[in-house]
């Protein structure tokens, strides 16, 4: 008889310590479940950007078309979800899918032109070409407010130096893009540089008046029409020896620019330039 009940007493110590393990194992599922709930709240957002934001695509939507100068119209893009953008430097672009009147799929690829410190929008500047290939004159003509688009994630290939050397900014017509975004990283980083922008006509430059309102006497302006003509020689030579120069426009400027450095001895390291014609590539899309 002791012996049976030393078996039921060691059975009950048995049940009892699994018991007790099993409410020890509740408490920490539920400590778990927790912090994972808590996790979960503060992933919200990356998981929804995440539905539209893949590794190489962006979806966005176009939620302001705004006509800029006769042939130039901007865009903005914004998440279909209001949800803060990928980070950008100055410099950055996108590549854009359009549909030719052909109907075949292509991409442009257009500066971001908006102020990089913006997590809300990207805005890119297209300048409309009746002689292209045709890609600006069908954005132009089929992007519409709301409409959905998708883009391939920025790219810089064209960044500003991060140290505070002085910069010299020059740009030309379009060129003005990729420019205005590099005025407004070196503004707010409290950084030096100058800025030298030349068009056909005060009408046909885009973002004049603003660059204007902004920079003040750090903008100088050149209107051929005005018969005001960018100097390359004149701005090299004032330029602080060691400053860098960042140069956006037809190819002409940039060999002028080059060519005029190496006359007066400037390393031409010192330069980095981007040509304006939009690159094309083909699309799978």
């Amino acid at each position: 008889m002791t012996q049976r009940n030393t078996s039921l007493d060691l059975t009950q110590q048995n049940m009892e310590r699994i018991l007790a393990e099993n409410e020890e194992l509740k408490a920490k599922i539920i400590e778990l479940q927790v912090k994972l709930t808590a996790s979960e709240q503060q992933l919200d957002g990356v998981r929804l950007s995440s539905q539209y934001f893949d590794e190489q695509k962006l979806r966005f939507e176009i939620t302001s078309i705004r006509q800029l100068t006769p042939r130039i119209r901007a865009y903005e893009l914004r998440h279909p979800e209001r949800l803060d953008l990928p980070k950008v430097s100055a410099g950055s672009h996108l590549f854009v899918p359009v549909k030719l009147d052909s109907g075949e799929s292509i991409e442009r690829c257009y500066s971001i032109c908006s102020n990089p410190a913006r997590r809300d929008v990207y805005e890119i500047a297209i300048l409309r070409e009746e002689e292209g290939k045709g890609g600006s004159k069908a954005i132009h003509e089929t992007f519409k407010i709301g409409q959905l688009i998708y883009c391939s994630r920025p790219r810089n290939l064209f960044e500003v130096h991060g140290d505070d050397r002085p910069t010299i900014l020059i740009a030309a017509g379009i060129g003005i893009t990729p420019i205005k975004a590099m005025a407004q990283q070196l503004s707010r980083q409290k950084k030096p540089f100058e800025m030298h922008y030349a068009g056909r006509s005060l009408e046909e430059m885009a973002f004049q008046e603003r660059l204007k309102r902004e920079f003040g006497d750090t903008l100088t302006l050149y209107s051929a029409e005005d018969s005001q003509r960018l100097n390359c020689a004149e701005i090299l030579r004032n330029a602080d020896v060691n400053s860098m120069i960042y140069v956006c426009g037809p190819m002409r400027l940039i060999n002028e620019l080059v060519e005029t450095a190496k006359a007066q001895g400037i390393d031409p390291s010192r330069i980095r330039s981007e040509a304006f014609s939009a690159q094309l590539v083909e699309s799978e899309h």
